[in-house]
């Protein structure tokens, strides 16, 4: 961690969030020499995203609203209002004071480390560049998340160094946001490392032009949808699903050309929990951040939401997930229902995923699990599934129907993921364009084998809202977590305030309303009190 810059982090005004304050007075004469001093403040971009309120949020933001979670034993008040639609603005859930952190490290990097060159002869042009295409992908990596949970935000681009800057800043709409991040990231793509040789902690856990092409393609696939909620033309839709399947692509043809025995591929799905989840950087990991014992850093995140061989987690598996329940999503030969999720306890389902590593078959479809977390485990961000599903999603919205050679290229995509989790299935239960034969059922094929794929890594929530926006319509959201909601009430609650696009979204932080003069609040949450009281 840097010991020249003290982040301004846990204070209450909104200004705090952005502040990077000198330690003496060494911050601007004695700092900035030399490249390890570029380096330090990378590090501490990525450092500063391992801190437990980051971390957390991207789960609770991405998952926590959607068909795959209920309340635990352990769930807070504020997370139970969450999964009841009623979401108040001094919810602490809508803080994103953690994601401005990160920003300002990158926006400070992207500042001074240009004028470095001018201390360090040694340090090269596209060593700097390459610094520079680090910190684009942090901010872009942050925003991403802002865009997604709360559509509009301050869109924060110039290093803050002291109090003297205005700190009163209006929302920038998403796309606007989007637009310039897909902009940043080009740029990063082509100055970023290749790779970091044998260092599979730095290939795996900081920004490559690998995992930039993966972020990239994840922020087009987004943007397209903007065709259904902000008038995104239809051909400027069509060139954003392109970009993602060019990105895709790009990836594959890298991995294509490296030598068999550096190329990532599918773990295999026996040991898919403790090599991909416990073990960490496996081999189909593109980005994920990296914890240590002997650093002393540890991931404090993951067990408080999911539980450990400790305590139990504060949330819990839906039963629209139950083994029992599912089989419309799942084949009986689909491992993924049993690796994925722990036989009920106390009356609640565990998630398995992130928490177990061993996983044993007792017979007639009943499995044991072993605990394998410890809080120096790793969280992943993006696997090789990312590419193939976020490909064959763009690939399907572009095509003109099942003749459409498009469609047949999304199949054999989807089947690389779905014939992992199934090893013991007969081939004619491979997945086929004779089943699937529109783009709407194709569609609905991608999010569910997302749902099978991804469940409780943070991306089930952004999924059903990403589909939302690109049809106009809750109804995909609101079909999907009714059955998890066993009271008449609460579903009828639920369903009403889903049944508006804008509720899908956070609300700003009541307390970021109060500070920053030009901020607005989201649209459902400023109508009136009856959608902001608790029942």
């Amino acid at each position: 961690m840097l010991t020249a810059l003290v982040l301004g982090v846990g204070m209450n005004s909104c200004t705090d969030w952005l502040l990077i304050y000198p330690e003496g007075e060494t911050l601007l004469e004695d700092y900035w020499k030399t490249g390890a001093d570029i380096e330090k403040v990378v590090a501490s971009c990525y450092r500063s995203m391992q801190e437990e309120d980051f971390i957390a949020r991207t789960f609770v933001w991405g998952e926590l609203r959607s068909d795959n979670l209920v309340a635990g034993k352990e769930a807070t008040d504020e997370q139970k209002s969450l999964l009841d639609v009623n979401i108040l603005a001094t919810n602490t859930w809508s803080k994103w004071s953690a994601f401005y952190v990160p920003i300002n490290y990158a926006n400070t990097v992207l500042h001074y480390a240009p004028g470095v060159m001018e201390e360090d002869k040694n340090l090269t042009l596209s060593q700097m560049n390459a610094y520079r295409a680090e910190a684009l992908a942090v901010r872009a990596f942050c925003y991403f998340y802002l865009v997604r949970a709360f559509r509009d935000v301050p869109f924060v681009r110039q290093a803050t160094i002291d109090d003297t800057a205005e700190f009163d800043m209006a929302k920038t709409p998403g796309h606007l946001i989007l637009d310039t991040l897909i902009m940043d990231l080009q740029e990063a793509k082509r100055y970023a490392r290749v790779s970091y040789g044998a260092n599979t902690a730095h290939n795996k856990g900081r920004f490559t032009q690998q995992s930039i092409r993966a972020l990239l393609a994840d922020i087009y696939l987004w943007a397209a949808s903007g065709i259904g909620t902000d008038s995104l033309p239809e051909a400027k839709a069509r060139e954003y699903w392109e970009g993602c399947v060019r990105e895709c692509r790009e990836f594959q043809a890298y991995e294509n050309s490296l030598d068999i025995l550096a190329q990532s591929y599918l773990a295999d799905m026996d040991f898919f929990l403790s090599d991909v989840f416990i073990g960490g950087n496996s081999s189909e990991s593109i980005f994920e951040l990296q914890y240590s014992y002997s650093a002393g850093l540890a991931n404090k995140a993951i067990p408080a939401l999911y539980g450990s061989s400790k305590k139990r987690g504060q949330v819990a598996v839906s039963e629209v997930l139950n083994p029992l329940n599912y089989t419309s999503l799942f084949k009986s030969t689909d491992m993924r229902k049993y690796y994925f999720v722990q036989p009920s306890q106390e009356g609640f389902r565990d998630v398995a995923k992130y928490i177990c590593g061993s996983v044993d078959a007792l017979g007639d479809d009943n499995f044991s699990f072993g605990y394998s977390y410890d809080e120096y485990n790793n969280v992943v961000f993006y696997r090789l599934p990312d590419i193939y599903l976020m490909e064959a999603e763009a690939l399907v919205e572009l095509s003109s129907g099942s003749t459409d050679p498009r469609m047949t290229d999304a199949i054999v995509l989807l089947n690389k993921t779905y014939k992992r989790a199934n090893p013991k299935m007969n081939r004619n239960d491979t997945l086929s364009l004779i089943s699937y034969n529109s783009v709407q059922e194709m569609r609905r094929l991608v999010l569910d084998e997302r749902q099978r794929e991804f469940m409780f890594e943070g991306k089930r929530w952004f999924d059903l809202l990403r589909m939302a926006r690109r049809l106009n319509d809750t109804e995909i959201v609101t079909d999907a977590v009714m059955p998890k909601y066993t009271d008449f009430a609460d579903l009828s609650l639920a369903l009403s305030k889903m049944s508006n696009m804008d509720a899908l979204y956070m609300p700003i932080n009541a307390e970021e309303i109060k500070n920053n003069q030009l901020l607005e609040q989201n649209p459902f949450y400023s109508i009136g009190s009856e959608v902001t009281t608790s029942k």
